[in-house]
C-alpha cells in the first residue's frame, strides 16, 4: 500500500560564533637543560547566537485542503466497502469527534482528543464533518462496529494535538473515564498522512475494546475507530480505511 506524507520546509539556522583566547609561554633560560613550566593560559571564551525560522509546511495536496461537505461524504466508505461481514448501518455520525468528557488523571483526555484546548480550537476552526458506521451482520455482544469520520477546518490541524496524545500514554496505561476503568497501549502506527496516532483502549468491566487511528492531513483530521470485544488489534483494518479516505480525497471535486 502506498502512503503519502506531506513535505515539510527545511529549518534554517544561522549561527555566529566569536572565539577569543590569549596566553603565552616564557622562553627557557639560556643554558638551562630543562624547559620552564608554561604559564597559565587564560580560559577561552565563546559566544554563540542562534536564530531559527519556524518550520513551514507545504500543504498543496488535495487531501490537505479545507473540504466541502460533499467531498467528505464522497470519501467515506459506502455500503460494501467496510470490513468483510460488515454492512453500513448509519450515515452522518460523529461519535468520535470530541473524545471523553471526564478522565482521571485528566491528562488522559489528550489520548482521545478531548482536552479543553482541543475542544476550544475545534469550536473555533471546524467547518464541516461527517462519518459513517458499519456493523458486523452477525451481531454479538458487543456487536463489532467500524466508524470512519472526517473533519475539516479553516486552518491546518495542529500536529501538537497528536504529539500530546502520544505523550499522554506514559500516564494512561490505566485510567478512569466517567467511573469506568480503562487500559491503553499503543498499537501499530502507520506512516500515513502528515502525522498519525493509534491507540487501543479496553475495559473488562463493559467487555469493550476500542482501536483508534487518528490521521492529520493538512486542514483535516481523520478517525477510524473499530469497537469490539477482546481480540487481536485491528491495525491493518484501521490503516486500510484511513488510506482509502485519503485516496478518495486526492481525486475529490468541490
Amino acid at each position: 500500500m502506498t502512503t503519502r506524507a506531506a513535505p515539510f520546509g527545511m529549518l534554517a539556522v544561522a549561527a555566529a560564533v566569536a572565539l577569543g583566547a590569549c596566553g603565552g609561554q616564557d622562553p627557557a633560560p639560556t643554558g638551562s637543560s630543562t624547559s620552564s613550566s608554561p604559564t597559565s593560559e587564560s580560559s577561552p571564551t565563546s559566544t554563540v547566537t542562534v536564530t531559527s525560522t519556524p518550520e513551514i509546511e507545504t500543504l498543496d495536496a488535495p487531501e490537505q485542503q479545507e473540504l466541502t461537505r460533499k467531498q467528505i461524504i464522497a470519501a467515506l466508505p459506502a455500503d460494501g466497502e467496510g470490513p468483510e461481514g460488515f454492512g453500513l448501518t448509519r450515515k452522518d455520525v460523529d461519535v468520535a469527534a470530541d473524545g471523553s468528557s471526564d478522565t482521571d488523571p485528566q491528562a488522559c483526555l489528550a489520548a482521545t482528543f478531548g482536552t479543553p484546548e482541543v475542544r476550544s480550537w475545534t469550536t473555533k476552526h471546524r467547518t464541516e464533518g461527517s462519518g459513517v458506521r458499519h456493523e458486523h451482520r452477525g451481531g454479538g455482544n458487543p456487536t463489532p462496529s467500524l466508524v470512519v469520520s472526517v473533519w475539516t477546518h479553516d486552518r491546518p490541524y495542529p500536529t501538537r494535538f497528536l504529539d500530546d496524545a502520544g505523550a499522554a500514554m506514559a500516564r494512561c496505561a490505566s485510567y478512569e473515564d466517567n467511573g469506568t476503568e480503562w487500559r491503553t497501549h499503543h498499537i501499530a502506527n502507520p506512516v500515513i498522512g502528515d502525522r498519525s496516532f493509534a491507540v487501543r483502549r479496553s475495559s473488562t468491566a463493559i467487555n469493550l475494546t476500542i482501536d483508534d487511528l487518528w490521521v492529520r492531513s493538512g486542514h483535516n483530521l481523520i478517525n477510524v475507530r473499530l469497537a469490539s470485544g477482546p481480540g487481536p488489534d485491528s491495525s491493518d483494518t484501521l490503516e486500510k480505511h484511513a488510506q482509502g479516505v485519503l485516496d478518495d480525497l486526492t481525486k475529490a471535486t468541490p
